[in-house]
């Protein structure tokens, strides 16, 4: 995840070396790796929290 954004900053402090074109970078990494992650949260993650969910606190038939 990191090596693809990062593919994508490097090219941008290279061509500009000051300090607005680091933090950039360094927002730019940061924005993108929550993206990511969260993305993945929701794609993979979630749908085996609600499967535990349900079979931990199955819903009792009266």
């Amino acid at each position: 995840m990191i090596p693809i954004v990062a593919i994508k900053v490097t090219p941008i402090v290279l061509k500009n070396q000051n300090m607005l074109s680091a933090v950039y970078a360094f927002l730019y990494v940061i924005f993108f790796t929550f993206l990511i992650s969260w993305i993945v949260y929701l794609i993979i993650e979630l749908p085996f929290l609600r499967i535990k969910e349900k079979l931990v606190h199955p819903i009792k038939i009266q």
